[in-house]
Parts: structure tokens; sequence; C-alpha cells
């Protein structure tokens, strides 16, 4: 259970049960998964000129 749900967990865990951690602690972890999730729901696109013609052309 790694990635963006178990940092969160770890999260929540280590702020408000275990205490005594900075806020920020993990900013860069969820930033990172936050971007991930954001590629995988929205895409950009890599040519910008792709023609799916182009695949049978042979």
């Amino acid at each position: 259970m790694y990635g963006f749900i178990g940092n969160i967990d770890r999260w929540l865990k280590t702020l408000f049960i275990q205490g005594g951690a900075d806020l920020n602690f993990m900013n860069n972890s969820i930033k990172v998964d936050y971007k991930t999730i954001l590629q995988i729901i929205a895409p950009t696109a890599c040519e910008e000129n792709f023609d799916l013609d182009d695949i049978f052309d042979f």
C-alpha cells in the first residue's frame, strides 16, 4: 500500500497519532504522487502531429 494513499496514511498517522513531526515533512512525496495521478487522469499529448492513419501506412 505504497503510493499516494499510503503516503497520506503515513502523513496522518505521523502528525495526529504519533505527533512531533513538522507539518511539511512529506511535501515532496505527496507532490510527486499528485503529479503522477494527474498525468494518469489528464495525460499531455506527446506528439502534436500524431495521425492515427500513419499507423497503417505500410
